[in-house]
């Protein structure tokens, strides 16, 4: 049995097996901005002039407002493996939020989120940049419960940058 009670980033890409996971309210597991870095990935943010689109995965990236494309949704909805692209951007390192990375937990019995588990895409850190898509939560239960958070979101565009598309 895994129990989270406070924060516990964990890698990039990673596969949890146990009998039972818990999540208690107030603990988050995450694999934010894990995914791939600015403008790198199948649905990469593109750049036009110094304006990025957002990242794309589950969800099309949000366009800038000067119209660089945001990137393509890419992958499977039933069986989400791949991590979230980066958006778009000058300097695409650093303009532009990373996608979100991939989780997979396998349980036997339960896997109860009262707290928050996620693979959202960062947001843009300077002005023009796309955010990051979100990237990929799988969940193999026999038995799902909570009230807690389960998200992977795309992240926000800065100041006229596209917003990332969800996982």
């Amino acid at each position: 049995m895994l129990t989270v009670t406070s924060s516990a980033p964990v890698a990039g890409s990673s596969a949890l097996i146990g009998s039972n996971f818990i999540i208690q309210a107030g603990g988050i597991l995450t694999v934010d901005g894990q995914g791939n870095a600015g403008a790198i990935g199948s649905g990469a943010g593109a750049t036009l002039g110094n304006f990025g689109g957002g990242g794309g995965y589950g969800g099309f990236g949000g366009n800038a407002s000067n119209n660089a494309a945001g990137g393509n949704s890419y992958g499977s909805i039933s069986a989400p493996v791949d991590v979230g692209c980066g958006g778009g951007g000058p300097a695409n390192t650093i303009r532009n939020g990373a996608g979100g990375g991939t989780l997979t937990l396998t349980a036997n019995g339960t896997v109860q989120v009262d707290g928050r588990l996620s693979a959202d895409g960062n947001p843009a850190v300077l002005a023009s940049g796309g955010g990051g898509s979100g990237g990929s939560l799988r969940i193999a239960a026999r038995q799902l419960l909570g009230s807690g958070i389960i998200s992977a979101n795309g992240g926000t565009g800065l100041a006229g940058g596209g917003g990332g598309g969800g996982g």
